[in-house]
Parts: C-alpha cells; sequence; structure tokens
C-alpha cells in the first residue's frame, strides 16, 4: 500500500473516531448549537447514524464525562480544524489559478498534510481519553459500528468506481 493512501487511511480512521466521540457528547459539539453537529444536523441524513452515544448504551455520567472531555480539547481542535479549512480553501485556488504553479502547489498540499497530522493526533488523544470511560461491552460495540462503516464506505467507493468506469 502506498504510503499517501496509508496517511489518508489513517486520518479518516482517527477522524472516524473523534466523530463518534463527538457524537457521544450529545448536541452540538460540547454543547456549541451554532455547528454541524448540532441540531438541524440531527434532523435526518447523517444525525440519525451519529447518535453513538444512545447506540453504545451510554450512561448520563459517562455522557458527562465525555462531554467535558471534548470542552477540554475543543481549544486544540477548533483552530485546527479552522486551519485545514483555510488550507484547503488555499489549494483550491491554487488549483484554479490561470496559471498552474506545481511547486506552489505541491507546498500546499505538505502544508494541509502537515496541520492533518497535527488534527489526527489531537483527535486520538481524546480518543485516549473517552476510551477509559467505556465499558468493555460498548469499546466492543463501538468497534461493530466502525467496522460497519468501513464496509459502507468501502461499498460507496467500489460503487462510485463503478460508475466512473461504465462513463
Amino acid at each position: 500500500m502506498k504510503t499517501g493512501t496509508k496517511v489518508i487511511l489513517t486520518v479518516g480512521a482517527a477522524g472516524i473516531l473523534a466523530l463518534g466521540a463527538i457524537a457521544m457528547a450529545g448536541p452540538g459539539f460540547a454543547g456549541r448549537q451554532d455547528r454541524a453537529c448540532g441540531p438541524g444536523f440531527r434532523q435526518g441524513g447523517f444525525g440519525d447514524r451519529l447518535r453513538l452515544g444512545e447506540r453504545l448504551g451510554l450512561t448520563e455520567e459517562q455522557h458527562g464525562k465525555i462531554k467535558s472531555v471534548l470542552e477540554n480539547h475543543r481549544s486544540t481542535l477548533e483552530p485546527l480544524r479552522e486551519k485545514l479549512m483555510a488550507e484547503r480553501k488555499t489549494l483550491h485556488e491554487l488549483m484554479r489559478a490561470d496559471k498552474v504553479d506545481e511547486a506552489a502547489i505541491r507546498a500546499q498540499v505538505a502544508k494541509m498534510a502537515a496541520v492533518e497530522a497535527d488534527l489526527a493526533v489531537a483527535r486520538a488523544k481524546v480518543t485516549q481519553e473517552i476510551q477509559p470511560m467505556l465499558s468493555p461491552e460498548q469499546k466492543q460495540r463501538a468497534k461493530e459500528l466502525l467496522t460497519k462503516a468501513e464496509k459502507r464506505r468501502a461499498e460507496f467507493r467500489e460503487r462510485i468506481a463503478k460508475r466512473r468506469g461504465q462513463d
């Protein structure tokens, strides 16, 4: 497997775990209602699938502790997410420029990779703090849900690849 693919899979897995942690905290990211995880996000779409707290059977105590962990890490995660979005926007601008500047595009991708790595590490730290709060059964259930999500993503990629092959 190529190094780039490994990095993408690693960052993706870390993102899934972090997303699960955020979802377990309940409405909004650490109580914020103005973000994508807020009430509007939960009405249909991905929201129904993100109610991991319910699917894992979290107790009120676990829910509160997880929410606290997320609130404690928000000051680290939020700036990294914002920086990644800004770096991605810059990359898109470079890609749409009248003249292609390969060196600039490569440099921008390297910047993004560094931010993604920082974000993956930060998310892994959050996950590491949350894991001990879960019972063995909840950990097993979380693994099962992650496996199902990975399978759905693989099936989706296969469908897309088939469609591209038919065009």
